[in-house]
């Protein structure tokens, strides 16, 4: 079978897919998905003669549980007289050639012979080889039938599950089958005698691809045996159809047009470029976050690191690879590792601080949080760890804590301070406060002794209505000045401190504790707090009753 770079595509994916187990645990499921999606037969062949894996084509196509074909070798499996064909195989890649393109047939469970096209690739550094195939049987019987009777028989290509048809010289359609008219939605009719090219391939293509063609009808060139290309389908759509292609020739040897069987591959197709720039996606992610990712294989080698992980130690990529984690340990560390890693081989993963040695010598603190790897078996195939460099934060707490420590030895000295200058401060304010209400005694004294007195008189004595008006405005004038004085001497009787004598003076001319406090360049909790002492000394506390309206009374 000619090489089909399709399969060979799929091959090396599958074949990265699997390599990405110790790599990304994502990429497990995006392989699984292609597989489990995929038509083809795709499995894992032991030189030992036994499958290692098949994937669920297999049940499909050939009635057998996966069970029954891993338990059996599969020569069991392969028709008796293809079995030194196979064995051919076997040794030409045990010779070294890279890549095999080769037919055998199978049997059913139902005891009808398959033929399995293949494509087989052997694995590096491993005793195993991938194989790719797809169920031919349709076709090759189709094919022979076409070979033999030049298409006289329509009902074998009805059957086969892709499209054939048949274009002459003049790129006109000669045949297609129903499986064709299915895809591309026409009726035969509509179809056959049609332009293939006009009708089907893009019209920026459609001369080119004549001329091509052209030329294969006139001998000059072979046609090429295999190709993918894009037609529209009736309803607008692209699919993408994968082509084998041979030359029909008359009787004499004329060639007078080919014939070419196709398979629909687009949802394969949007799958691989899905599968592709998720690739890309999330390597792009990875190398891009703000945390170390390294990923170590069953013998705790490191198989990949991101570009954060190779900042954070100081190496490059190419450095690290192949490196264990135990080189960038010292001797207590790599206790606490070996530790970590006997758990994380039991399935138990839990997140742990370590220190790690840069390339320089320097020494960094990281948090880990790692995830074991296990294969289907359960058996223990590596891990991948996140690493998070908490250097800078553990110097900020360092210092955070020193500074907590300096600050609570300057908060003790300022106290001890404050405790000195408030003793000294409540000795000057209670001299403030006799000298004041001494003060008060004698204006009030001098008022009521020497001006009253007089004013009383003048009262009494002549005086105009001009004189008598003035008289009044200077006695409510020196009442208005004395009042303080004796809401002052109320407040003495009462035993209230000056500064609570001033907040309650406030309250009773209905001033809030949030102006109160601006007002005096006190914080609000202390104005709260000469509120409750003035409550509890004028004996009102837990009394519901207002200290506003109170306060007004004792005036």
């Amino acid at each position: 079978m000619a090489e089909n770079p399709t399969y060979e595509e799929l091959e090396k994916r599958i074949q990265e897919l699997e390599r990405a187990e110790s790599k990304r645990k994502w990429a497990e499921e995006e392989k699984d998905r292609i597989l489990n999606l995929s038509c083809d037969l795709i499995c894992i062949a032991g030189m030992d003669g036994y499958f290692k894996y098949v994937n669920p084509a297999w049940e499909k196509t050939l009635g057998y549980t996966r069970e029954e074909l891993l338990s059996k070798p599969f020569l069991d499996f392969i028709y008796p007289d293809d079995h030194l064909s196979n064995d051919d195989e076997v040794e030409k890649l045990n010779r070294g050639e890279q890549t095999l393109d080769f037919e055998n047939r199978y049997l059913h469970k139902d005891g009808s012979i398959l033929t399995i096209s293949w494509t087989a690739t052997p694995l590096e550094h491993e005793k195993n080889m991938y194989c790719i195939g797809r169920n031919i049987t349709d076709r090759k019987r189709a094919e022979k039938e076409l070979s033999e009777e030049r298409v006289k028989s329509q009902h074998y290509l009805d059957i086969a599950g892709v499209i054939f048809v048949a274009i002459d010289a003049e790129q006109n359609v000669m045949m297609i089958n129903k499986k064709g008219c299915e895809i591309l939605g026409y009726d035969e009719h509509e179809i056959v005698g049609k332009n293939w090219f006009d009708q089907f391939i893009k019209a920026e293509y459609v001369e080119e691809i004549k001329s091509v063609y052209n030329q294969i009808m006139s001998g000059n060139i072979e046609p090429v045996e295999y190709y993918e290309n894009e037609i529209f389908i009736k309803n607008g759509e692209e699919r993408i159809i994968a082509w084998h292609n041979s030359i029909i020739r008359d009787e004499s040897g004329r060639i007078v047009g080919t014939l070419s069987s196709g398979d629909d591959i687009t949802e394969r197709k949007q799958a691989e470029e899905a599968l592709s720039e998720s690739e890309k996606r999330y390597r792009h992610l990875v190398n891009h976050m703000s945390d170390g990712l390294v990923v170590q294989d069953e013998n705790e080698f490191i198989t990949y690191a991101n570009n954060r992980f190779c900042k954070i130690l100081g190496y490059q990529e190419d450095e690290i690879i192949g490196m264990a984690a135990f080189d960038f340990l010292d001797e207590n560390n790599r206790k606490i590792l070996k530790k970590q890693m006997s758990f994380r081989k039991k399935g138990i993963t839990t997140s742990y601080e370590i220190e790690v040695t840069r390339k320089d010598g320097s020494k960094i603190s990281v948090f880990l949080s790692p995830q074991g790897v296990f294969d289907l078996e359960g058996q223990f195939k590596g891990s991948f760890t996140v690493f998070t460099d908490i250097t800078v934060y553990k110097q900020a707490k360092e210092a955070l804590e020193k500074a907590n420590e300096r600050l609570e030895e300057k908060v003790k000295e300022r106290t001890t301070e404050l405790k000195e200058r408030n003793i000294a401060l409540k000795v000057l304010l209670e001299q403030r406060k006799n000298d004041k209400k001494q003060l008060e005694k004698i204006i009030m004294s001098n008022i009521k002794q020497l001006i009253k007195p007089n004013l009383v008189r003048l009262k009494k004595s002549s005086l105009t209505g001009r004189q008598k008006s003035e008289l009044t405005i200077l006695e409510a004038n020196l009442n208005e000045i004395i009042s303080p004085f004796e809401s002052s001497l109320s407040s003495e009787y009462l035993k209230l401190t000056p500064t609570e004598i001033q907040v309650a003076n406030f309250i009773k001319h209905n001033v809030t504790s949030k102006e109160i406090a601006n007002s005096m360049g006190l914080s609000r909790r202390t104005i709260d707090t000469h509120r409750h002492n003035i409550r509890k000394k004028i004996g009102i506390r837990g009394k519901g009753i207002n200290l506003k309206t109170y306060l007004s009374s004792l005036t």
